[in-house]
């Protein structure tokens, strides 16, 4: 069974994100095709993190739960909204609205194109600068041996913009794969580069950042399918690229974090 998930990059707040990822996208995998090829697909999802991370840079370090719905169309179209609520304060700090289209360009490879807009209740994040996203997926899936992943993400403020590009490369390990039920475990590691331009913690000391790597994330994920549940839980390590740019050496102190996510989503169609 394949869904349309709201990863933080479907909607994508990039940090593997995938188990993530783009600026939050929106979001971490994307969508992806119905199996049906005439059967809309209707996805409800509740995720609980540890922290949010946005390009190696911490963005808080209070644990969240992001509830989402994605709509998928027969025809490749997709649209969701995704809402992130820390723990502390139990309001929304962020809410994204997305839409896109997916389409096969081959039997092994699909391709995608999703835009993104962020309301934003709390204006200390470190992505809150920006308004809208445009992200340009590619995945071609290698059969036994490898899934790859191409993220080109657009983002978009009132005074500038970034870009930056994650590669993404996983497998999946089969575990139980029954009639109702599947089991599976999925290592991936992801790397981005890109430029930091509308970071909030470094606006005030850089004006242009330039473009290089900025952090990369090993992961692994245990992915439990019964029926018309998905239950997934991921911990991974992101690691900021410490030499990326000299211009931000002062103004980023960030350290490799830890961090969890665990998810359940719903799905009809």
């Amino acid at each position: 069974m394949k869904i349309l998930a709201i990863t933080l990059s479907a909607f994508a707040f990039l940090i593997i994100t995938p188990a993530t990822g783009s600026a939050f996208s929106i979001p971490a995998d994307t969508a992806s095709v119905n199996d049906s090829s005439d059967v809309p697909e209707f996805d409800f999802s509740v995720e609980y993190g540890t922290t949010r991370l946005y390009r190696g840079i911490k963005s808080s370090a209070n644990p969240y739960i992001m509830p989402s719905f994605v709509y998928a169309s027969p025809g490749g179209f997709y649209t969701g909204i995704a809402g992130y609520v820390p723990l502390d304060s139990g309001g929304f700090d962020e809410t994204d609205l997305s839409a896109g289209y997916e389409f096969s360009i081959s039997r092994h490879t699909t391709a995608s194109i999703e835009l993104i807009h962020f309301f934003f209740n709390n204006n200390k994040l470190a992505n809150s600068l920006i308004k809208n996203e445009m992200e340009l997926y590619l995945c071609h899936d290698f059969g036994r041996a490898l899934k790859s992943k191409l993220y080109l993400d657009f983002d978009f403020g009132k005074e500038s913009t970034d870009r930056s590009v994650t590669f993404d490369n996983s497998h999946e390990f089969v575990l139980t794969d029954a009639e109702d039920s599947r089991v599976t475990m999925t290592p991936a590691f992801s790397i981005t580069a890109g430029s930091l331009n509308l970071v909030k913690k470094v606006k005030k000391e850089v004006l242009n950042s330039g473009f290089g790597l900025t952090n990369y994330d090993l992961s692994l994920s245990a992915g439990y399918e019964i029926g018309a549940f998905i239950i997934d839980a991921t911990g991974a390590y992101d690691f900021p690229v410490e030499k990326k740019l000299p211009v931000l050496q002062k103004a980023i102190k960030s350290d490799p974090t830890f961090y969890f996510t665990a998810s359940i989503t719903y799905v009809i169609g």
